[in-house]
């Protein structure tokens, strides 16, 4: 069965480069950068750590780490591009009693942690949220809830981009309830707790966006025959819409993520990734799913946050697959046009949505140059014929490209075509040799034939001669008895 790594996080800053965090047992917490497209080797930033940790990017491009040690207590880290400081953020002074899960995000001016307090005598899961300040300190405190503790992983969080805090987690009451509240920054109050779905047992995996005030959520749940769902919901508070993606008996992970309005479901089961697209904001999704085999590969889940300016502005964040190797590498559809095309039912209105998709961005940069100034207008025309100057390039690239491969399957057509001739020439070559062979077969055996025939012709030669030289004897001793 394929495990899948879940506290992984992908960072991007400012100017490009690329962090990757993640936790092994052997050397704990560990990172690599990514710059001008170079991975650098592993650093091991502390291995002493349970394994439990958080990693977030501040909007000045400075990254924070909080973990927990091997006592139970919380460090920070902080990265202002030159050097690490070291804070000490929660001493958890009964480690053997309470058990503490967190993560970080940057929501307006301030760092927040949410963390759960497991009580591991009572079952019950108290949730906080509070402010981290610039010394390090933990400020303004809020109880969230607090309930029966069921699932190992507590609750997930997101923050939209008009800067709103989402928490959503399942609690029980007569059935299991996956639900979120959500903290508007201006009110510094939390929500009630608005209920998505409910299931029989535990929900399996959830996480949640928000896209134009509607929720997006994707979760795991099994149902009274023991048949796991993988199901989107879109909405607001109490008033969703549902689809059912996929169902099977084995469904282990699942993650999504939006890039402009185009959602990417993904999940693992049965050894495989499947993965499915949805290009107008969840109202519909390509089907069957795109099927993937991923038996031998390291997956990690992870938590992907972004300061460049081109993600920021098309990215909503998520959660994704990513292969762990050398070069960290996205999980995902590698062909909208060719999992959409397939489809005659869906064919059209999908080219519908790519046109009114393109004249709308056209509509939009006619509307951006009419409001430049004139030197504005200046630097945006040499930038754009920088740019087309650079496509020109790359067309120019692949063109080459192209007609390099061309040449090589026309060439490859041709030998295949020779090598069908003389495949062909040896073909009738053999059996005109075969023919001839089984004609000499013949020749042979009735030369054998022949040969057996004189033979005993020759014996019957012989015996008569034997015969003969014995009655020429006999008549010369009658010969010699009557002349005596």
């Amino acid at each position: 069965m394929v495990s899948v790594e879940q506290n992984t996080y992908v960072l991007k800053q400012s100017d490009g480069t690329i962090w990757n965090f993640l936790y092994d047992e052997i050397f704990g917490i560990m990172y690599k950068i990514c710059k001008r497209n170079v991975w650098s080797n592993y650093i091991v930033f502390t291995n002493k750590t349970t394994g439990k940790f958080s990693v977030t990017i501040l909007p000045n491009d400075n990254i924070s780490i909080i973990y927990e040690d091997l006592h139970g207590n919380l460090i920070m880290e902080l990265f202002d591009n030159t050097k690490w400081s070291h804070f000490n953020l929660l001493e958890n002074e009964d480690n053997e009693k309470f058990d503490i899960y967190f993560r970080t995000l940057f929501l307006k001016n301030d760092l927040l942690i949410l963390y759960s307090i497991y009580n591991k005598c009572t079952n019950i899961l108290t949730l906080v949220s509070q402010i981290i300040d610039k010394n390090g300190e933990l400020i303004s405190p809020k109880l969230i809830d607090q309930f029966k503790a069921i699932h190992e992983i507590p609750f997930y969080v997101y923050t939209s981009n008009n800067d709103i805090l989402y928490i959503a987690y399942q609690k029980q009451e007569n059935n299991y309830l996956l639900g979120y509240r959500l903290l508007d920054y201006y009110s510094e109050n939390w929500s009630e707790f608005y209920i998505i779905d409910d299931a029989l047992s535990p929900f399996k995996e959830y996480s949640l966006m928000s896209y134009e005030d509607k929720i997006q959520c994707l979760y795991i749940k099994k149902d009274c025959n023991n048949i796991y769902s993988l199901t989107y919901c879109k909405g607001n508070l109490s008033s969703y819409n549902y689809t059912n993606i996929f169902k099977d008996k084995d469904i282990s992970y699942s993650a999504f993520f939006m890039i402009d309005e185009h959602i990417w479901c993904l999940w693992i089961s049965n050894n495989e990734l499947l993965s499915t697209v949805s290009i107008d904001g969840g109202n519909i999704f390509t089907s069957p799913p795109q099927v993937d085999s991923i038996e031998y590969l390291n997956i990690s889940k992870a938590t992907y946050f972004s300061n460049f300016l081109e993600n920021k502005t098309s990215l909503c964040k998520g959660e994704a697959f990513f292969v762990n190797d050398d070069t960290p590498r996205l999980l995902v559809i590698d062909n909208i046009y060719r999992i959409v095309n397939r489809y005659d039912n869906s064919s059209l209105y999908y080219f519908q949505y790519f046109i009114s998709a393109l004249r709308k961005e056209n509509i939009d940069y006619k509307k951006y140059i009419c409001e430049l100034n004139t030197s504005d207008k200046d630097i945006l025309v040499e930038k754009l014929h920088k740019k087309i100057k650079e496509q020109e390039n790359k067309l120019l690239y692949y063109e080459n490209k192209f007609n390099k491969i061309n040449n090589s399957i026309l060439s490859f057509n041709e030998n295949k075509a020779q090598l069908s001739i003389n495949i062909e020439f040896l073909q009738d070559s053999l059996a005109a040799k075969e023919k001839k062979l089984n004609e000499l077969e013949d020749l042979y055996i009735k030369k054998e034939e022949e040969l057996n025939i004189l033979k005993d012709t020759l014996n019957t030669v012989k015996t008569d001669e034997i015969k003969c030289f014995n009655f020429k004897k006999f008549f010369d001793k009658i010969s010699s008895i009557i002349k005596n």
